[in-house]
C-alpha cells in the first residue's frame, strides 16, 4: 500500500508548485565567475646586464600566468640590451623598449605608462605592478596581488613588504596607511610591491614628475604613488603584510641626498 501512496503524494506536491509556480527539478546554484585581471608589469632599468636576468626568471615564473610586462631601458651604456633580448626572445608576453637619449627615472616612469597605453590598450580592470631591473618578486607575488583585489573589489591600490637583500638582509615589514589624512604628510609606508589599477594610473599626468617644470631626478615612486593615492582614497588602498618582493639597495650617499631633496619637493605638492 505504501508504494501506491507514494506516487499519489508526489503527485499532489507537483501539482501544488505548479500552481504557485515552483519548478519541481533542482537546479546547481549560479556560479559567481569574475572577470580576469591582468597584470601589466613596468621594469624600469639603465645599466642592469648583471642583475635583469633575475628580476625576468623571476617574472616568468609566476603562478598566476595573466601578465605582460613592459620593460624601459634608458640610454644603458652596458649590455643590458643585448642580455634582456635574449632572456625574452621566445616569450612574447614581454615588450621591450629602449630609449636612444636617458630620460631619468621620473620622465621614464611617465614614458613607460603613456607607452604602455598606446601598445598594450588596457582595461581599467586591470592592474600595474612596479618592478626595478634590479630587483625581483617572489613566485605568487601576482597571484597574491590579484587575490586582494578578488576579496576586496573597491580596491584601486596595493602596497606592500619586502626583503632588502644586501649586508643582514634585513626584512622590511610595512604597516597599513590610515584611512584619513593627507598622504603628503603622514609617513611613508607604500612600499613594495606597489601597484597600482589602470583606471587610476592612466590619469597620470607629466606634472606629477615635475618641479617648477623640470623632471625630478628621483623619488619617482613617491612621484607616482601621492597623485594616484590622492585619486583613489586612502580607504581604497590596501596594504599586503606578505613578503613577495625583494629589493637590492644600491644607493650611494649621493643618490639618498637626491632622493630626500625630492621628497620635500614632492610633499609639498
Amino acid at each position: 500500500m505504501e508504494r501506491d501512496q507514494r506516487p499519489d503524494a508526489q503527485e499532489r506536491q507537483d501539482k501544488r508548485n505548479n500552481k504557485t509556480g515552483e519548478k519541481t527539478c533542482q537546479t546547481a546554484p549560479e556560479k559567481k565567475y569574475h572577470k580576469t585581471v591582468e597584470i601589466i608589469v613596468f621594469i624600469r632599468g639603465r645599466n642592469c646586464g648583471k642583475t635583469i636576468e633575475k628580476c625576468l626568471r623571476s617574472i616568468r615564473r609566476q603562478t598566476y600566468s595573466h601578465w605582460k610586462a613592459m620593460i624601459s631601458l634608458d640610454a644603458p651604456t652596458d649590455n643590458s640590451i643585448e642580455v634582456t633580448k635574449k632572456l625574452i626572445a621566445d616569450d612574447d608576453r614581454f615588450y621591450l623598449i629602449v630609449n636612444k637619449k636617458r630620460l631619468g627615472v621620473c620622465h621614464n616612469m611617465y614614458a613607460i605608462i603613456k607607452q604602455t597605453e598606446k601598445i598594450l590598450e588596457p582595461q581599467d580592470r586591470d592592474v600595474t605592478a612596479v618592478i626595478d631591473a634590479d630587483d625581483y618578486v617572489s613566485k605568487d607575488a601576482f597571484a597574491t596581488v590579484e587575490r586582494v583585489y578578488r576579496k576586496h573589489p573597491n580596491t584601486r591600490i596595493t602596497h606592500g613588504s619586502y626583503k632588502k637583500r644586501s649586508k643582514g638582509r634585513r626584512t622590511k615589514i610595512s604597516k597599513p596607511n590610515p584611512k584619513r589624512g593627507n598622504i603628503r604628510k603622514l609617513l611613508w609606508r607604500a612600499s613594495h610591491l606597489k601597484t597600482i589599477k589602470w583606471k587610476i594610473i592612466k590619469q597620470v599626468k607629466p606634472d606629477w614628475f615635475k618641479h617648477k617644470g623640470k623632471w625630478l631626478e628621483a623619488a619617482s615612486d613617491l612621484a607616482l604613488m601621492f597623485p594616484c593615492i590622492e585619486l583613489a582614497g586612502l580607504k581604497r588602498v590596501r596594504h599586503v603584510h606578505k613578503v613577495i618582493y625583494y629589493w637590492n639597495d644600491h644607493m650611494t650617499k649621493r643618490k639618498k641626498i637626491l632622493q630626500k631633496q625630492c621628497e620635500r619637493r614632492l610633499r609639498k605638492g
